[in-house]
């Protein structure tokens, strides 16, 4: 009865650094002190706040129970994930694997007992834990080596905050995809995405493992400069426009759409 009267619903908002414990020791005080300044700081620039008594702490995670009103949901899901990402490309931009800090985010929501002796106990935390641990988050991070942070969000969430767009939240940035682990009997859907980056390539290579990755530099479809179009050119002189040009020249050549 007493789990049950200590229940309360809450946002939960779950982060891990990737490759933690490749670090050496000094190299991991650094990233946790990287990683909670910058992640305190960017809640505070929303003035979003989490009493001590609602965060779980490990070394190179941290768990937080907030509010459940939609616009801090949203504002979580969208304009703190997109500063999170800036502070940590900025963060990464000079520094080799040791010293670079990137993150996986999930969020979810449900119910959480708050009287626990280790933790937080519910079914919703461990949803919320599984979806961050997701090893098809882990690759997405893994494929942009410049990203700050994979973002995984639960259905729910999507239905409340990224379907309906709030706060700028870009719906076409995120994909759903299977989340499957064997080992806790778990498969549920996630919606995932890399910020600041379009995975549709990566989820294609995840469906046909063959598919080649784009070149760097390469439009992707969501880029709204990605095509032109030219009726007519004459050439007098050699010339050369785009990556790895080669140019021949040959006098007076004509071409005409």
């Amino acid at each position: 009865m007493a789990a049950t009267h200590s229940a309360h619903r809450r946002l939960l908002l779950t982060v891990d650094m990737e490759r933690y414990s490749s670090k050496d020791n000094r190299s991991q005080y650094e990233a946790q002190s990287t990683f909670r300044r910058v992640l305190d700081s960017v809640l505070a620039e929303y003035a979003l706040t989490v009493p001590e008594w609602d965060v779980q702490r490990a070394g190179d995670s941290v768990l937080a129970l907030l509010r459940t009103e939609i616009i801090e949901t949203a504002t979580i899901v969208g304009p703190v994930a997109i500063r999170l990402d800036e502070r940590l490309r900025e963060h990464n931009r000079d520094r080799n694997d040791l010293g670079r800090v990137r993150l996986r985010m999930a969020v979810h929501e449900g119910a959480v007992n708050l009287n626990g002796r280790n933790g937080f106990p519910g079914d919703a935390v461990n949803l919320a834990c599984r979806l961050r641990d997701a090893t098809i988050l882990k690759d997405a991070l893994k494929a942009y080596p410049e990203a700050g942070v994979a973002l995984i969000v639960s259905p729910r969430i999507y239905d409340d905050v990224v379907n309906p767009q709030y706060c700028g939240i870009r719906r076409d940035r995120f994909h759903s995809v299977p989340v499957v682990d064997t080992a806790h009997d778990l498969r549920t859907e996630g919606w995932i995405s890399v910020i600041g980056e379009d995975v549709g390539w990566f989820l294609e290579r995840e469906a046909s493992p063959t598919a080649p990755e784009p070149e760097k530099g390469t439009p992707t479809p969501a880029d709204p400069m990605a095509g032109f179009h030219i009726g007519h050119v004459e050439n007098c002189g050699s010339m050369a426009v785009g990556t790895n040009p080669t140019a021949i020249k040959n006098q007076g050549r004509r071409a005409t759409e």
